[in-house]
Parts: structure tokens; sequence; C-alpha cells
């Protein structure tokens, strides 16, 4: 494989991602000064790499609840990592979908997600993926925002969904 893709043991699937920060490393971004705000910016990039590395360093910063908490003071991080599952880029897609899962395991994020028009239905999409990492991430998402009753009764009206989770 080239430099920086890891490969399967059967050579199925390929990943240029980085894999996650250990909780050190996550500790050091979140004592960096605000960069929330810059990072969901970021995932409006025209270029790809950049959008790639801004979705990864987002879902770093969900996987603790400070850093939760931080992101969340961000107004536009659940509609910009909802535009984000539409990336023509995998990476990005990942990304996003690995940061609205940790993300989603905060109620408020929760209810601030179902205000944001059709996110469900983007989570749902990446369902059909044939990358199983995405899908993987994206299942974690849908679960979690299925945590509680509100969250059920959402995904439960969407038929897509419904059927996808089958």
């Amino acid at each position: 494989p080239a430099s920086g893709e890891l490969w399967t043991p059967r050579g199925a699937s390929r990943s240029r991602s980085p894999p996650p920060l250990p909780p050190t490393g996550r500790a050091a971004l979140l004592e960096l000064p605000p960069s929330a705000p810059h990072l969901v910016a970021l995932l409006s990039s025209s270029d790809v790499e950049t959008r790639r590395h801004a979705a990864l360093a987002l879902g770093n910063l969900a996987m603790e609840p400070s850093g939760r908490a931080i992101l969340l003071e961000v107004y536009t991080l659940l509609p910009e990592l909802v535009r984000a599952l539409q990336d023509l880029d995998l990476d990005c897609r990942r990304g996003a979908a690995m940061a609205l899962g940790n993300m989603l395991t905060e109620a408020e994020t929760r209810f601030r997600l179902l205000q944001v028009v059709a996110a469900a239905r983007a989570l749902t999409e990446q369902l059909k993926s044939p990358d199983r990492l995405l899908v993987r991430y994206a299942t974690g998402a849908l679960r979690n925002l299925a945590v509680d009753d509100r969250g059920r009764r959402s995904l439960l009206a969407n038929q897509e969904a419904v059927a996808a989770l089958k």
C-alpha cells in the first residue's frame, strides 16, 4: 500500500484516515486557544485535505465531555456536520459521522440535531454506503440519537431510516 493507506487483512477496503487521537492528544488539543469555531468553518473549505482534517479534529474533540461542551457553543456546528455528510470525499463523511455520533451522547445535542432539517435522513443515507467504517459511524450516531423518546419518535417517523436499520 501507498504511504498513509491502511489495508484490511483481506484487502477489501482502504482508508487514508488517521486513527483517532489518544486521550492525551485530545487533552492537549483542548488546552489550545478556542479553535472549535475555526474547525467548523474549515468544513466548508475548497481543499479536500482541509475538510478531512477538520472533520477528524471535530470528531476527536467530541470524544471528550469537555470537548463536546466547547463544540456545543458553536451554533453552526451541527448543520455543518450534517452538510459534511454529503461531501464527495469518503473521509470527510466518515469524520462528520464520527463527530455526530460522539456529539449525540449529549441530550442537548440530540435536541438541537432534531431541529436541523433532514439530519436523520442524511445519517440514514450513510447506511447505504459500501464503506463499513462509514456505516459503523452512522449507525452509532443514529443509535445515540434514538437514546431518548424524542429521538426514537423522530427516527420512527422516517420510514427510510426504519427500513435501513432493519
